[in-house]
């Protein structure tokens, strides 16, 4: 049996991707050089599967994309979903309620591998950030049904904060009334200074997809490298043994995990070969 020796996981959006939202010509010959040394190369993004294929044409380039912030995993050989982690339907239904009982506005995501379609509930609160949001995803959008229920689990909730005040504060109502729940922070991919709130099953991180990958395909978790720039790569970082975190990143980020450049300064091949070169080089090769 073959068994893969390493392992390299990097977040996309604000890492691999650079700022005009392709790959470098750099970074896709080192992605090829990792596939002639069988290192199992790794996306992990909190896009689902649509939104990834909107930037990755080739997805030749990758084995396994970690999608929807660690909630599933496919194959890229065979597009097979290797897991999927729904929020039970009772789940999501005592979410909903309390929102709503709060005036709180929010989107919610079809299960797994549907999670490209959602419902959103509207509020007189709602922030230019949740209109736009709407605005880009309209063909993938439908109002919450006026019953206010649903007889399906789902994947997630998408709460968009104007400040990080309001989100640690929802946080924290959340985690005292309910116990099942992975709250994850992200910065607004858009560029604009919100903060989101993504909401999952217990247990759901890019960490825990990365682990859960390592057991599948047999790959020590010291044979890792992982490669990020926001607050939901965090537990990524903290499991893979070689951790680097983009230039670009927030600043209470910086200097918690080895230093790389900037996204739109080949970052992932810095890692990938600052790691090759590193002590610990026979790991990798």
């Amino acid at each position: 049996m073959n068994i893969t020796k390493s392992m390299v996981v990097t977040d996309l959006d604000g890492t691999l991707l650079k700022k005009d939202r392709t790959i470098s010509k750099t970074d896709i010959e080192t992605l090829n050089l990792l596939k002639e040394k069988n290192i199992v190369r790794v996306v992990a993004t909190g896009r689902n599967i649509k939104k990834i294929g909107e930037v990755i044409k080739d997805i030749s380039l990758f084995d396994y994309f970690i999608f929807s912030s660690g909630a599933g995993i496919m194959n890229c050989k065979n597009r097979k979903i290797e897991l999927a982690l729904n929020i039970p339907k009772d789940n999501v239904n005592r979410l909903i309620r309390f929102f709503i009982k709060k005036e709180i506005a929010f989107f919610l995501f079809h299960a797994i591998p549907q999670n490209q379609f959602f419902e959103c509930y509207k509020t007189g609160k709602i922030n230019p950030e949740y209109k736009r949001y709407c605005e880009h995803n309209r063909e993938c959008i439908k109002e919450l049904p006026d019953d206010k229920i649903t007889f399906n689990d789902n994947c997630q909730f998408l709460i968009i904060f104007r400040t990080v005040e309001e989100f640690f504060k929802l946080k924290n109502e959340i985690e005292q009334n309910f116990d099942d729940f992975q709250i994850i922070r992200a910065s607004s991919p858009y560029g604009t200074g919100y903060i989101w709130m993504e909401i999952f099953t217990k247990k759901v991180s890019k960490g825990n997809a990365a682990r859960f990958l390592c057991n599948h395909i047999n790959i020590d978790t010291k044979n890792t490298i992982g490669i990020g720039n926001d607050y939901n790569d965090i537990t990524l970082l903290d499991f893979t043994n070689h951790s680097y975190i983009t230039d670009n990143c927030p600043d209470d980020l910086k200097g918690k995990y080895n230093s790389a450049p900037s996204n739109d300064e080949n970052a992932f091949s810095f890692c990938v070969t600052k790691s090759i070169n590193h002590k610990f080089r026979k790991q990798f090769l």
